[in-house]
Parts: C-alpha cells; sequence; structure tokens
C-alpha cells in the first residue's frame, strides 16, 4: 500500500501542475508586471520573485532577510546545473515531485508509528494529498514542500528515537523556514521531558546529549543572524540600523515588523478579516482535535480499557501523538496572534496533526459529516487556492 500512496501522490503533483498552467493560460493577471517564460510563469508569484532574487544577487536589501537562505541555495545549485536562470524554476517544480512522494511516504511511516494502524495510516496519507495551498507545496519556488518534507522525516526520527537523524533534518528544515527552530520541541520532548514523566527524575545524561542536538536545530537560525549583523552591524561604510542596538539584534524580527506590520495582536483589524475567514477551517480542525485530545487522554485511556479498542478511541489517545499536539497548539496561536494569520493555508501541511485530525473526523461517529465536508472543502479550495495564485490574486 505504501507504493501505491507514493504513485498517488506523484498523480496529484502532476495534476495540480497541470491545473496551474491551465489556470494560468485562462486567467488574466492581476498584476501583468512578472513578465517570464511562458513554462515558469505560473510558479513565480508573491515571494518567488524574492527567493529568485536572492538566488540571483544574494541578500541585497534589508527586507530580503525575512526569507531564510533554503529556497535560494537550491535555486541556485539548480540554475549552475542547467546554465539558466528561467529553467531553474521549472526545475524547481520538477525536483518537488519526489520530494513530495517521499513526504507522502514519509507520513504513512510516522502515522504507523504514531497512530498504531495501517488504516489510519493510509487515510491521513491519502487526506494529505489535498493541502490546503498546494501551489506552494507542490510547485512554487517556496519553502513549503522542502520544509515539510524535512520536518516529517525528523519527526519521524524522533518516534524512533533516532536523535542525531532527527536534528539533521530539523536542521534542514530550519534552513527554509524560520519556524523550523520550534522543532526542536520533539527532541527535548524525546530525550528530557518524556523520560522525566515516565521517572519522576531527570536523565542528566540525556539532558547533556540534547544540547548539542537542539543546537544543531537552532544553528541555520543563528546563521542567518550572524551573517546579517556581520553586514549590517559591524559595516563601516554606513550608519548601524536600529536592530543592532537592540538587547537581541535579531533582523528578522526587525524587517518582519518593519515591513510586513507583524506583531502581537497587529494583525487583528477589521480590514484583515477575509485573512481570518479563509483559514479558519484549517485552524478549527487543528484546535478542535488538539482541544478533544488533551481533554480525553487519560480519561479514554482508561475508558478504551473497559472495551474493545477502537479506531475511534485508543488509535487517537497515543502517548506519542502529545508532542505533535503541544506543537500543533503553539503553532496555531501564534499563527492567529501574531503572524499573517492566512499563512496557516501553508504551514498547515508541515504539521501531520491536520491529516490525522482529518482522520479522526472519519472515524469520530459524531463528526462523519463533517469528514465528508472537510474534503469537500478541502478539493475546493485547493483549486481556488491555484487560480487566485496564477491570477496573482491574495492570499499570497
Amino acid at each position: 500500500m505504501p507504493f501505491e500512496l507514493v504513485l498517488l501522490s506523484g498523480a496529484a503533483h502532476l495534476l495540480t501542475a497541470a491545473f496551474a498552467y491551465a489556470s494560468h493560460t485562462a486567467v488574466v493577471l492581476f498584476d501583468s508586471s512578472p513578465t517570464v517564460a511562458a513554462i515558469d510563469s505560473p510558479f513565480l508569484r508573491w515571494d518567488a520573485f524574492h527567493f529568485a532574487h536572492i538566488a540571483d544577487h544574494g541578500y541585497v536589501y534589508e527586507h530580503e532577510w525575512a526569507f531564510f537562505p533554503g529556497v535560494p541555495s537550491v535555486l541556485r545549485i539548480l540554475s549552475s546545473s542547467s546554465g539558466s536562470d528561467q529553467l531553474s524554476f521549472l526545475f524547481h517544480a520538477l525536483a518537488l515531485l519526489p520530494v513530495s512522494m517521499f513526504s507522502a511516504l514519509t507520513l504513512y511511516e510516522l502515522s504507523l508509528l504514531v497512530l498504531g494502524s495501517p488504516k489510519l495510516a493510509q487515510l491521513a496519507t491519502l487526506l494529505s494529498l489535498l493541502p490546503s495551498s498546494p501551489i506552494t507545496l507542490r510547485l512554487a519556488p517556496s519553502p513549503e514542500g522542502w520544509y515539510t518534507c524535512a520536518a516529517y522525516r525528523g519527526m519521524l526520527h524522533c518516534a524512533r528515537k533516532e536523535w542525531l537523524r532527527a536534528a539533521l533534518w530539523f536542521m534542514i528544515a530550519g534552513s527554509f523556514r524560520s519556524n523550523g527552530i520550534t522543532l526542536a520541541g520533539f527532541i527535548l520532548w524525546g530525550m528530557a521531558v518524556e523520560p522525566f514523566l515516565l521517572r519522576k527524575k531527570i536523565s542528566l545524561p540525556n539532558l547533556c546529549k540534547s544540547i548539542p542536538l537542539v543546537g544543531m536545530v537552532f544553528a541555520p537560525f543563528i546563521y542567518h543572524h550572524l551573517s546579517a549583523y556581520l553586514a549590517f552591524c559591524l559595516s563601516a561604510d554606513a550608519s548601524a540600523p536600529e536592530w543592532c542596538s537592540r538587547t537581541i539584534p535579531s533582523i528578522y524580527g526587525y524587517v518582519q515588523a518593519k515591513y510586513w506590520n507583524v506583531g502581537l495582536f497587529k494583525y487583528w483589524t477589521l480590514q484583515q478579516l477575509p485573512n481570518f475567514i479563509l483559514p479558519a477551517p484549517v485552524l478549527l480542525i487543528l484546535f478542535s482535535f488538539s482541544f478533544w485530545y488533551l481533554r480525553n487522554l487519560y480519561p479514554g485511556r482508561r475508558a478504551v480499557e473497559r472495551r474493545p479498542p477502537s479506531a475511534s478511541s485508543l488509535n487517537f489517545l497515543t502517548l506519542e501523538l502529545i508532542p505533535h499536539v503541544i506543537h500543533t497548539c503553539f503553532m496555531g496561536v501564534a499563527l492567529l496572534v501574531a503572524s499573517h494569520t492566512q499563512i496557516a493555508l501553508r504551514l498547515a501541511a508541515s504539521m501531520p496533526t491536520i491529516y490525522w485530525a482529518a482522520a479522526w473526523l472519519h472515524c469520530h461517529e459524531p463528526t462523519h459529516s463533517l469528514a465528508r465536508l472537510w474534503v469537500w472543502w478541502s478539493f475546493l479550495w485547493g483549486s481556488i487556492s491555484i487560480i487566485l495564485w496564477t491570477a496573482f490574486l491574495p492570499p499570497a
């Protein structure tokens, strides 16, 4: 069955590409400025232009430091291999095909370990074929596809207690997105928190081993900031910018606040209401499942012992889910109160909880109708999002 799931993932990738090209030929651009080769054109929208510029010229402008170097590095490698900057975007989309297939296989393996059911692992993987932002996940020069794959691999190795491999994959994820640092929580949970909860004492050897591994996960984030500090704060050519004198000189936080108005509750304005409504289904399913899990975990396990195990109870109340639910709650709250909330549509795929929650809707008796509604919404919104992307319309 994993082989069939991988093939289906590849087919979904190709269908997304076909629909994107069809949409590109049929829809008039809202912003007609991106005149590029026709074969690349459906991919180059929004942040993709920033990544392309960084790949060609490095970090030239201050606002570009909001974007991590993972995607520009990949584009640079593809450009040098193909001998063409234009073709690098097409090759990037092609490179994401095996990445998508590998992600599907990894999600199946991770779901099998966490949920303990081949049937549920298969269902969750099938549901992942309908992501809420298919074009950024599968085609565009964006970090989502790479980040999701690396995050899944790291989570899988954490589930297997292969901590060094997990840290390496999380480090790769962190080179694509700043929120990769939150993945260090899986290592800390498995090596320090979980043993403490089970044995009621801190394991100093495990704690000491976890420190360099967490450092590995933070390394891309630290390197990015250190590079900016050396470029801006130690330069003799011009006066140092404001953020250099802060207690924590973070260029990332500075440019996010200055150019994108990111900050606690800054997005909570009436004109941004549509950007809360659009990702509402994603946030609702994540928070609903997390709340149900945390409320029922221990009482639910005791209740399950008095009746035969069922997919609607035991499989969704495993202890292996705890770090995933904690990570989901943290990311969900951050997206809701301190981010451009619509990016939840992009980031949701990197949290396997979204697909486990969807599988839970299918297997949980009171939510069967909601499960069908989720599938229809995923399909319809995924299709609409591709049209909006190719027309250069929000949400970005």
